[in-house]
């Protein structure tokens, strides 16, 4: 039975892709600090701490959340989902002995405090949630 004049639910699945996945499960299930798991989304510690304190992450932000779910998933048949964020912390000879979160984390669109030089392969919008260092 839904709220009075909401539709009830009917597909809890469907609810979660609008909902997006919870920040703080996902980074626990990825077995990250909120360090690692900053540089492995893009958001500041901050966005992540308000998120699990109950905030609600943007349309875009919900978005990436989504996007590192996938990942988390996909690499789940691969390997031990307890073993991923030991995996992504560790240097691996397939990519030349970086982290596979520092490959991810150099993937990702950068820009300044001012929002300036994306680069233009990967250029987004960005919101207030994100946050990319040069370095």
């Amino acid at each position: 039975m839904g709220v009075e004049g909401s539709a009830p639910v009917r597909d809890r699945e469907a609810v979660a892709v609008v909902e997006g996945p919870d920040a703080g499960s996902l980074r626990r299930a990825l077995d990250l600090s909120r360090r690692d798991f900053s540089r492995l989304t893009g958001f500041s510690e901050r966005a992540i701490a308000g998120w699990e304190s109950g905030e609600r992450p943007s349309a875009q932000s919900r978005q990436r959340l989504l996007e590192i779910q996938q990942l988390q998933m996909a690499l789940a048949e691969v390997m031990e989902p307890a073993s991923i964020g030991p995996w992504l912390r560790q240097p691996n000879s397939a990519f030349q002995r970086l982290k596979p979160l520092e490959v991810i984390e150099r993937c990702s669109p950068v820009c300044r405090a001012d929002g300036a030089s994306l680069p233009s392969a990967q250029a987004r919008l960005l919101d207030d949630d994100t946050r990319r260092c040069c370095g």
